[in-house]
C-alpha cells in the first residue's frame, strides 16, 4: 500500500472513531470529526472508517435531535458496512439504527435490526444488544420483558468492564423502575448511572440522569425535587445548546400533579410543537397525550378530544398498546 494512502486511512479511522466517542458528549465536534473522516476514508477507500464515521454522524445528530438526519447516516452506516463485509462494522451501525428507530417510532423495525445485529454477537457485544432490546421492550410497555433483558445484560457489562453500558443500563432501569413506583431500587440505580458517568467523563449523559432522577422525584410525589432536577438538568442543556423537548414533557406531568394547569399546558404545547419539527413520533405522541390531559384539565374538550385520538393513533402505530389504552381513556373522557 502506497504510505499516502496508508496514512490518509489511518488518519480517517481515528478520526471516525473519535468521533464516536464525542457523539455523546460534544456532538458538534463530532460531527466535524466525522464529517472529515468520511471524504478521507472514502479517498483512501477505507470503508471500515466510513461506515464508522457514518454511524458517528448518526450518533451525533441523534444527540442533537435530528432523526432525519440521524436516520439517514446510520443507514448509510449500515450498506456501507453490508456492501465491503464488515460484520463489526455493520453489527454497530445496526445497534445505533435500531434506537434511532425507537425514537422514530417504528419499534418494528427497531427490533429488527437488534435481531439481525444479534447473529454474530458473542460476549459483551451480546449484552449490550440484549440491553437495546430491553430499552425498546420497555418503550412498547413490555415491562416485564424488559426488566428480564436488564437482568440478563447486568452481569456480562460488568465482567466485561463496560462502564459506560452499565451506565446505561442502569439508566434505563431507574426510569422504567420509576415508572412502576419501584421508588428505592429507581434512585439505587439512578444514582449509580450518575456516579459512572461522572467518572467517565460524560456530562451530557450525566445531565440527563438528573433529568430522570426529577422523573424518579414526580413519581414519588415530590414535585419540589423534582423541579430542582429538572432545572439543573436544562441549565446544561441550554448552556451547551442541546435540544431539550422530549423533557419538557415530564416537567407538564410533574405541573400537573401539582395542579399548575396553565403552566403544564404551555408546556405541553411547547414540547408537542418541537417534538414534531424534530420528526421524533415517539416522545410526540406521549406529548400528545399530557396536553390532552391538560386541556381536559382546563376544560378545553375539544382539543384534549383531537390531542388524545393523535396520540391514540400514534401509539397503534408504533404497537404501544398500554400507551394507546391511555389515550382511548383520555378520549372517552373528553367525548
Amino acid at each position: 500500500m502506497d504510505n499516502a494512502v496508508a496514512a490518509a486511512e489511518s488518519k480517517a479511522r481515528r478520526g471516525a472513531h473519535d468521533a464516536v466517542l464525542l457523539a455523546r458528549t460534544n456532538p458538534r465536534r463530532a460531527i466535524t470529526l466525522a464529517a472529515a473522516a468520511v471524504s478521507g476514508g472514502a479517498v483512501s477507500e477505507d470503508w471500515a472508517a466510513v461506515s464508522t464515521a457514518e454511524r458517528a454522524l448518526g450518533l451525533a445528530s441523534r444527540e442533537l435531535r435530528d432523526i432525519v438526519g440521524a436516520l439517514s447516516h446510520l443507514r448509510r452506516a449500515v450498506t456501507v458496512a453490508d456492501e465491503h463485509q464488515l460484520e463489526y462494522e455493520a453489527a454497530e451501525a445496526r445497534l445505533s439504527l435500531s434506537l434511532t428507530l425507537a425514537f422514530a417510532g417504528d419499534n418494528r423495525g427497531a427490533l429488527r435490526e437488534v435481531e439481525a445485529a444479534s447473529v454474530l454477537a458473542t460476549g459483551r457485544e451480546a449484552a449490550r444488544l440484549e440491553m437495546q432490546r430491553a430499552l425498546i421492550l420497555q418503550r412498547l410497555g413490555r415491562h416485564e420483558d424488559a426488566l428480564r433483558g436488564y437482568r440478563q445484560a447486568l452481569p456480562a457489562l460488568r465482567r466485561a468492564g463496560d462502564r459506560l453500558w452499565e451506565a446505561r443500563l442502569l439508566n434505563n432501569r431507574g426510569v422504567l423502575r420509576a415508572f412502576l413506583g419501584d421508588w428505592k431500587a429507581a434512585e439505587t440505580d439512578l444514582v449509580r448511572a450518575e456516579q459512572l458517568y461522572e467518572g467517565l467523563g460524560q456530562e451530557l449523559a450525566r445531565a440527563r440522569v438528573h433529568h430522570n432522577l426529577g422523573f424518579a422525584a414526580g413519581r414519588r410525589g415530590d414535585v419540589p425535587a423534582a423541579l430542582a432536577w429538572f432545572d439543573r438538568a436544562d441549565d446544561y442543556l441550554r448552556a451547551h445548546d442541546i435540544p431539550r423537548a422530549a423533557r419538557l414533557t415530564d416537567r407538564c406531568e410533574v405541573l400537573l400533579s401539582a395542579r399548575l394547569i396553565r403552566e403544564a399546558r404551555r408546556t405541553a404545547e411547547q414540547a408537542v410543537a418541537e417534538l414534531e419539527r424534530r420528526h421524533l413520533a415517539s416522545d410526540l405522541a406521549e406529548a400528545r397525550l399530557v396536553l390532552a390531559e391538560a386541556a381536559l384539565l382546563e376544560g378545553d374538550f375539544t382539543l384534549a378530544r383531537a390531542e388524545a385520538e393523535r396520540a391514540r393513533r400514534a401509539f397503534g402505530r408504533q404497537q404501544r398498546g398500554p400507551w394507546a389504552a391511555l389515550a382511548r381513556h383520555a378520549a372517552l373522557r373528553a367525548a
